[in-house]
């Protein structure tokens, strides 16, 4: 009799050694997917990439399971273009894919992105060391009022950056601290500015200076700045007319 009890313990503990196992891979296959599974999304999703965008040189970075989504997931880089990386996910149940390529690539958001932070850095490098005061930042910006949709006007996939031809409109930004908030300061700051982006070769359309983060002369017209660098006194009457819009 002690013995058929112990047998009995023994198999119920076994029992329940195997069932949370069960559980634990249901869980482990809920939240992580399994490797089986996972091997068959990435051929699969490689499969879509190469017949759908006719590439063969590509890596997919960070590739794993998604529980939100229930299927497998990567971002997807080819190895010949800067521009064209995207997101892309498969779900093995429906056998399903989604992916980013329009949204990214295809849009010209990643092209427009590259090209601003290289203007940005530009701009940013060159006024920081011109104007070495803590108080005083700088950026430059492309496409200021241009929506995502239309970034696909003027952008093409791998486009060189050629600040002599930029594709679209430049805005350089600058904040400075100062006490004297007028239009001539503003005028001073701004012929400044021009001459720097000048010495510089840097493209610029529109200046939008700030006094004190209060003060905004916002969208003003680089060009007006370029016919009045000798003439201080006008450019100043120019920017009253845009602080007094």
């Amino acid at each position: 009799m002690k013995n058929i009890s112990k047998n009995c313990k023994k198999a119920v503990i076994y029992v329940l050694i195997c069932g949370a196992l069960v559980v634990l891979s249901l869980f482990a296959n809920r939240m992580f997917g399994n490797p089986i599974s996972k091997s068959d999304a990435e051929k699969n999703i490689k499969s879509y990439i190469i017949d759908t965008y006719r590439v063969t040189d590509f890596s997919i970075e960070d590739f794993g399971y998604s529980r939100e989504f229930g299927g497998y997931g990567g971002y997807v880089m080819f190895d010949d273009s800067e521009d064209s990386y995207f997101y892309i996910r498969y779900n093995p149940k429906t056998r399903q894919f989604y992916d980013t390529y329009d949204e990214l690539v295809a849009s010209g958001f990643n092209t427009y992105a590259r090209l601003n932070r290289q203007y940005w850095l530009t701009v940013g490098t060159t006024i920081t060391l011109a104007y070495p005061e803590a108080s005083t930042t700088g950026d430059g910006m492309l496409g200021k009022y241009v929506k995502e949709e239309e970034h696909k006007n003027w952008l093409v996939p791998d486009m060189e950056f050629d600040m002599a031809n930029l594709p679209l409109e430049a805005t350089v930004s600058v904040f400075f601290s100062r006490q004297d908030t007028s239009a001539q300061q503003f005028a001073t700051d701004l012929i400044d500015l021009q001459k720097l982006m000048y010495k510089n070769l840097i493209a610029v359309d529109y200046f939008d200076v700030m006094y004190n983060n209060t003060i905004l002369l916002e969208d003003f017209p680089a060009v007006l700045v370029t016919e009045n660098l000798d003439s201080p006194d006008i450019l100043a009457q120019l920017v009253e007319k845009y602080l007094n819009k």
